[in-house]
């Protein structure tokens, strides 16, 4: 699909219809998932969201609530963590709508869905990618991402252990930066 104005109709409509198919059925979109991560949406759909030219409501909305079906879909396969989708799509939800700053955002939200979702994200986003240059500008965010939770850690301000599949992301992300 081509990124232009004129095709905002044709991508409402094909967003909707990704909504409809992972409300209807979620539990069947596992491969769809990772082709349309490999296919590059994980790009497209954050492109989506920070556009001038597609600022309509409905489009942002709905690549919203894709985004984190993609991304829990994803997450549930790669990472063994179902059920991360009210998760996500609350943090989803919350990220302002320049992609740029959601990196920024892993150190001040760590423990918070705003900050699981940018780690998630990041994450699916290196490895689709497979370039160098997309991965390297996350490294000093994931850095301060385990600064943060440490801090809060030894301050005893974390309510609960950070859980396998974060530990598993953040170890992943690692390995894909380096």
């Amino acid at each position: 699909m081509e990124c232009k104005k004129g095709n905002l109709e044709l991508y409402k409509e094909y967003l909707t219809c990704l909504e409809w198919m992972y409300l209807k059925f979620g539990k069947f979109c596992k491969e769809i998932s990772h082709k349309l991560a490999f296919q590059g949406y994980l790009i497209l759909l954050p492109l989506l969201l920070s556009s001038q030219d597609f600022g309509n409501e409905v489009v942002i909305n709905t690549s919203l609530v894709v985004l984190a079906h993609l991304l829990s879909q994803l997450a549930e396969i790669e990472l063994n963590w179902s059920n991360s989708f009210a998760v996500l799509n609350q943090g989803i939800s919350d990220l302002p709508p320049d992609v740029l700053t959601w990196p920024s955002l892993l150190a001040s939200q760590s423990s918070e869905p705003i900050g699981i979702a940018v780690l998630i994200f990041s994450y699916f986003y290196c490895i689709s990618s497979s370039r160098e240059e997309v991965a390297l500008p996350l490294l000093a965010p994931l850095i301060q991402f385990i600064k943060c939770l440490h801090s809060q850690s030894k301050a005893g301000c974390i309510a609960k252990e950070l859980s396998a599949p974060l530990i598993k992301a953040l170890w992943f992300s690692f390995a894909v930066i380096i």
